[in-house]
């Protein structure tokens, strides 16, 4: 999931990427939302739903990992889906997390930008289980590739994790994740919309040069 604008990328050493996991993701991850205790009640039940889906599409249990380096495809993204030898993964790429938690602070202050990262985090990490538990995954680095997958897995995000979030707990979502799910009702809820169509094309043709 790319970050809605690009910050300045900062080096990081492999330590401070730690340190940035133990104090501000460990508790959202490791503690709440894997072991199936995540304090909102859509985002814990969607996260069950998707992996047990997972657990059946692929006969293996979902690995989440930590990456230290940012991913060669852009800077902005945060996280992606992947299959290694038959094993379902989500990589969360921390220097782009930490880069993404920085803006947010510095947009908002401490306490709402804590929270925007939070939601961000969450919507971001739930989508690309979308991915992996519709199958939404391929090699082929195209950029109508990429479209044609994103624009269906992020219905589906939209769909069962932004439109509950905004319309049943109203939770304040960031920027980027607003835009989508803006984009998403007005293209009618289809993703065979021309406008939802147009509207991934443009979010992720930086992505592909």
């Amino acid at each position: 999931m790319p970050a809605p604008v690009a910050p300045a990328p900062k080096p990081r050493s492999e330590a401070e990427l730690k340190e940035f996991w133990a104090k501000r993701m460990k508790r959202t991850f490791e503690d709440e939302l894997l072991n199936y205790r995540y304090p909102i009640a859509e985002i814990n039940e969607r996260y069950v739903f998707l992996a047990r889906k997972i657990e059946e599409r692929y006969q293996k249990k979902l690995q989440v990992s930590m990456v230290s380096t940012f991913n060669p495809a852009s800077k902005q993204i945060m996280a992606g889906p992947m299959i290694k030898n038959g094993i379902p993964i989500v990589e969360l790429i921390v220097p782009a997390l930490v880069n993404n938690h920085g803006w947010l602070v510095e947009q908002h202050g401490e306490k709402l930008g804590e929270e925007l990262f939070e939601i961000s985090t969450i919507v971001g990490f739930i989508h690309e289980l979308d991915h992996l538990a519709y199958g939404y995954v391929s090699e082929d680095r195209s950029l109508d590739s990429l479209v044609e997958l994103e624009r269906l897995a992020w219905a589906q995000t939209c769909e069962y994790t932004l439109r509950p979030l905004v319309e049943k707990d109203a939770v304040r979502l960031g920027e980027s994740e607003r835009i989508y799910y803006l984009a998403w009702i007005n293209g009618g809820r289809n993703p065979d919309s021309p406008a939802w169509r147009k509207f991934i094309m443009d979010a992720y043709a930086h992505t592909r040069k």
